[in-house]
């Protein structure tokens, strides 16, 4: 038997090998317990299909490299973290034949103060944000509910205001999260109605940019089936959308419970009503992208 060892061979003049480094990793948004990171691929995949790549993140304690998350495209949120607590994260890619060497560190970032925020939005700091005692229970939110299109009324349009939120609004309970921001109940000072409101996040100028036109789009749509921004509020780490407040949750959960059969009509119901926003969203130049 003649046995071959070899590290790398070429076909023609391409070197078969591990991948390269990949290039300007960076920190796209910063959390509690999340970091966003992007980076782009190597120069060089090695002459074979790039199949992971692997964030690693150095622990300031301990000095060490650890694995943190892999990700098949350009792209990932680190999550787990420590609140308040600073790290560094750096980018291998891998192919068949193994691991590239590590891309250069991230600059230093540091993720929020979860506890610090929670208090405040819940308004634990300020017992007046909670004044409103006969509130319903969180498995009576239809009391909530009130059509802000009701009797032919056009809501106004929103503006982006730099003050403090709570000088409005009465933060109360959590009711969702996601993996960019948390959504609290509400209730405006002035009228006593409830609204939704979500926090996000915002700690760099890209974060900003980003939400504001978020909410420059849903300023620019008024219509009685799209969900209608009230009011938003922008301070130096986050920023807030007040929203009109649906009760029933969603329309997937009702049509995936195994004791609901929804009939023809219902459907057609529902169609139509999507039908009708997305009609609104195309005469005014903008398109969905995520329907499901």
């Amino acid at each position: 038997f003649i046995v071959f060892f070899f590290e790398n061979y070429s076909v023609g003049s391409h070197e078969i090998d591990v991948p390269g480094v990949p290039r300007h990793v960076q920190a796209d948004s910063v959390s509690d317990e999340s970091v966003a990171l992007s980076w782009h691929a190597p120069d060089d995949d090695g002459g074979s299909y790039i199949t992971n790549y692997i964030i690693e993140k150095l622990d300031p304690d301990t000095g060490k490299w650890v694995k943190a998350a892999t990700s098949r495209s350009p792209r990932c949120t680190v999550e787990n973290l420590i609140p308040n607590k600073q790290y560094q994260f750096r980018v291998l890619a891998e192919n068949v034949f193994g691991y590239g060497e590590p891309s250069e560190p991230t600059k230093t970032v540091q993720t929020s103060d979860s506890d610090e925020n929670r208090r405040r939005r819940l308004g634990k700091d300020d017992d007046s944000r909670r004044r409103n005692k006969d509130l319903p229970k969180l498995d009576n939110y239809d009391r909530c509910f009130w059509d802000i299109w009701d009797k032919g009324r056009q809501p106004q349009r929103a503006t982006l205001k730099h003050g403090s939120i709570y000088d409005y609004y009465d933060i109360l309970e959590e009711i969702g999260r996601g993996a960019f921001g948390v959504v609290h109940r509400c209730i405006e000072r002035a009228t006593g109605k409830t609204y939704a409101v979500k926090f996000i996040p915002t700690l760099s100028p890209a974060d900003k940019a980003t939400v504001r036109r978020e909410m420059e789009v849903m300023m620019d749509l008024n219509h009685c089936k799209l969900l209608h921004l009230h009011d938003a509020f922008e301070d130096d780490v986050e920023m807030a959308m007040v929203t009109e407040f649906i009760a029933g949750g969603e329309l997937f959960d009702r049509i995936a419970d195994p004791n609901y059969k929804m009939t023809e009509a219902e459907a057609i119901k529902y169609m139509r009503q999507i039908c009708q926003g997305l009609q609104h969203m195309h005469e005014n130049h903008i398109v969905h992208l995520d329907l499901k």
